[in-house]
């Protein structure tokens, strides 16, 4: 039986990683005018989460007005269900010989948008696709219904909106400051190393030669340690954890200006940030390992010198 012809995409990862994969299949949705649907089976079973090897996730685009549906088991091609290996890949190629008509597995790449988009744009519109996509060019066509889509869905909390309006009088800067999960989890840190402080402080300094009256707010996933070791001489307001991801990344967007770090969360928190006069500053490495990192930090954004701690 055939069916119908559907874009899915397969979620992994934090809020970040899961807005990417979201918003290239709404531009995908877009182009083949087919409907879209979010599988998160593998936040809920990936095998690798039981073993401690990855970091468990859920489902956190619910704070948003996004626009798809959540695939059923039943949707899903059997071969999205199964492990990423270099026998997987030989399978997806046997399957559109022997099957052309069925749901296809596009698997991403890594590092290499060109050949990704040509990948994706030529299986059709009856696909799974399978990876991160963490570079604007998957969705820039649709800019302005991305924003939209990652619009909070309910107002924000008393707590967030006072926050909001010291952020709106100020000359604002956020400062989000990655560490938990780049600690602690020895696959993460495979490929992830925390920005050294001397990439916050070079960041500081740059800015604030560019700009009037810094004021910084600094976002982190360890605030108590940012208290105890980053050090500012200007205005600075520590923002300690809300009970929504969605709604302190978006406090990060009001800021007029922001530093991130080599993370796909602050990553969208500048993204989305509407100033259109915004200096974003990002870390020239964004791995561990020097990689091709194919458009991860947009052209118009600056890259300082960092190092890894």
């Amino acid at each position: 039986m055939i069916k119908s012809s559907t874009i899915i995409v397969t979620l992994r990862g934090g809020l970040g990683n899961q807005m990417f994969q979201y918003a290239l299949g709404r531009r995908l949705s877009f182009y083949y005018r087919v409907p879209f649907k979010l599988d998160k089976f593998h936040l809920r079973t990936n095998f690798f989460n039981f073993l401690g090897v990855t970091t468990l996730r859920k489902y956190a685009l619910g704070n948003f007005n996004i626009h798809a549906k959540i695939a059923r088991y039943q949707d899903l091609p059997f071969l999205s269900k199964v492990p990423s290996t270099r026998f997987t890949v030989w399978l997806n190629e046997l399957n559109k010989i022997l099957n052309p008509q069925s749901r296809q597995v596009i698997r991403e790449m890594p590092y290499s948008y060109s050949q990704n988009i040509k990948n994706i744009l030529r299986a059709g519109n009856n696909v799974c696709l399978d990876g991160f996509w963490n570079n604007e060019g998957y969705f820039k066509e649709i800019e302005s219904v991305i924003r939209r889509d990652f619009s909070l869905k309910v107002k924000m909390s008393i707590r967030a909106m006072k926050l909001a309006k010291r952020i709106s009088r100020t000359n604002s800067v956020s400062i989000h400051v990655r560490r938990k999960d780049y600690v602690t989890n020895l696959n993460t840190r495979r490929f992830h190393r925390i920005c050294g402080l001397d990439y916050y402080y070079a960041s500081i300094r740059r800015i604030a030669k560019q700009i009037s009256s810094p004021y910084f707010f600094i976002f982190s996933d360890d605030i108590d340690w940012v208290r105890e070791n980053l050090q500012i001489k200007y205005p600075v307001t520590l923002v300690d954890h809300f009970g929504s991801d969605a709604e302190e990344l978006i406090l990060m967007s009001l800021c007029k200006h922001n530093i991130i770090a080599n993370s796909s969360f602050s990553w969208w928190g500048a993204w989305l940030n509407r100033n259109r006069h915004k200096i974003v500053l990002a870390p020239k490495r964004w791995f561990r390992k020097k990689r091709v990192e194919s458009g991860i930090v947009p052209r118009t954004w600056i890259r300082v010198e960092n190092d890894f701690s």
